[in-house]
């Protein structure tokens, strides 16, 4: 099984350079004064990039994730330092004996032995520590683009909301223009107050749905402060949901996701670290020996100067069950890695399917039910407006209710097409999918379609 893979997809690892470089320079110790929270500026204004880079710097949570790199570069200063210390043993005794067979009365024997390690175990602890560090370095990577799509996301639920929100008070301005017509109308004797009836209760149902928008935005921009860790001062998101569409064939995202997953370089770096383990179990079945010098005098005075060896004989324990552990801990990494594989697989088909799906969607309300809609509400109201007969209000509010709800379904089609290429950033690994980066070079932004609510829905 292999346990790393290159490719030349040039522009992938280039974009994948600076997201990475991004997150180092993120980096904090426990000595930086960065780990206090920097609270925005009054009201400040944050594109989706700003976003980005301000979940990957100040999330606390995200903060306190990177300390695992400090704790792992503890692990190889560890594995380089010599794990045994001189062993000093020292003998004093007083001597007592018949006259003139005593001619020292204080015997003693000092001896120094070090364990000695005689088959690599330290350059095989040190691969081990290496590889762990390499392992918790990618899983800090994964965990940052967690972040960066939670951030994604929380961005554009908020910009979902808040058209929501414009959309149901454009339509409730229109209801209240329509009941005041509907009222002079009825003065005039044109119409019944029946008619007015109706078009006041369609005023109260949109007002009712304005009120369940704006809770709905207030609960949307609670999520994305927490998203971005921000304290103590607001922030107003400023974008757009219509993007770009990440034209590519899906045998390239898949290319792409086996490069830059993170996850998967983390279980890569697993299986070698599993095999340095295996490694140094081997290497310590046989035991170490311990050395040193030995001086010992006794009561005659006489001196002893030499050397004490004491070696292990592997009988009673070989480290077996050491060694088929660290065994199965290796197949057992392995296998994680195939497994990702497979889930790559799935997670980039799925979601490359479901953004041509949602792509669609989004097409079909712009191209033909809210053309056709606007233009069905424009001739009813013409209508409506020149006493035509067979045309009354309550004609006018179902084609205004019909088109109101579509506006909503758009915006609905829009946050599922978003959080298609939201999944599919996540299953690449690269959240600058999601950031609409990735695309054809004669490819355009398909222009947003005319609205009723323009003057309210127009994104800077």
């Amino acid at each position: 099984m292999r346990v790393w893979r290159r490719s030349s997809l040039g522009n992938l690892l280039i974009a994948h350079a600076v997201f990475v470089a991004l997150f180092t320079s993120a980096f904090p110790t426990i000595a930086d004064d960065s780990l206090a929270m920097e609270p925005l500026p009054a009201a400040r204004v944050l594109t989706l990039n700003d976003s980005v880079h301000y979940a990957l710097e100040h999330n606390p949570q995200l903060i306190a994730l990177r300390e695992q790199h400090g704790i792992a570069a503890a692990g190889v200063v560890i594995a380089k330092t010599y794990p045994f210390n001189p062993i000093y043993q020292g003998i004093y005794q007083e001597a007592h004996g018949p006259n003139g067979t005593v001619t020292n009365s204080f015997p003693q024997q000092h001896q120094v032995t070090l364990e000695i390690e005689l088959f690599h175990q330290r350059a095989y602890r040190q691969q081990e520590a290496f590889a762990a560090l390499s392992r918790t370095d990618w899983e800090i990577a994964a965990q940052e683009l967690g972040f960066a799509i939670n951030a994604i996301r929380a961005f554009d639920a908020v910009l979902y909301r808040e058209r929501k929100l414009a959309v149901a008070q454009e339509f409730l301005r229109l209801n209240q223009q329509g009941a005041d017509q509907v009222k002079q109308l009825m003065e005039r004797g044109s119409l019944k107050s029946g008619d007015l009836i109706v078009s006041r209760a369609e005023v109260s149902d949109v007002q009712s749905q304005v009120i369940v928008n704006q809770t709905a935005v207030t609960s949307a921009r609670r999520d994305y402060y927490r998203a971005l860790g921000i304290v103590d001062s607001p922030a107003q998101p400023e974008g757009t949901l219509e993007r770009l569409s990440p034209i590519k064939e899906t045998a390239f995202w898949l290319q792409a996701a086996n490069d830059l997953r993170p996850d998967l370089c983390a279980r890569m770096a697993a299986v070698r670290e599993a095999e340095a383990a295996i490694r140094l179990q081997k290497s310590n079945r046989f035991g170490n020996p311990s050395v040193g010098p030995i001086y010992a005098t006794n009561e005659s005075q006489v001196t002893f100067v030499g050397a004490q060896v004491q070696v292990p004989i592997p009988i009673l324990n070989c480290h077996d069950g050491e060694i088929r552990q660290a065994q199965s801990q290796d197949i057992q990494a392995r296998l994680t890695v195939r497994q990702t594989e497979v889930e790559i697989w799935q997670d980039v088909t799925l979601a490359v399917a479901n953004v041509a799906e949602a792509q669609q969607a989004v097409e079909n309300y712009r191209q033909d039910i809210l053309p056709s809609l606007r233009k069905g509400l424009d001739d009813t109201e013409l209508l409506f407006q020149q006493g035509q007969g067979g045309v009354d209000v309550l004609r006018v509010l179902d084609v205004r209710r019909k088109l109101l709800k579509a506006e909503d379904g758009y915006l609905d089609a829009l946050l599922a097409y978003t959080s298609a290429i939201a999944d599919l950033a996540q299953a690449v690994g690269d959240p600058s999918v999601a950031m609409g980066q990735y695309h054809s070079s004669d490819s355009t932004p398909d222009p947003h379609p005319v609205s009723s609510a323009d003057t309210i829905l127009k994104q800077p």
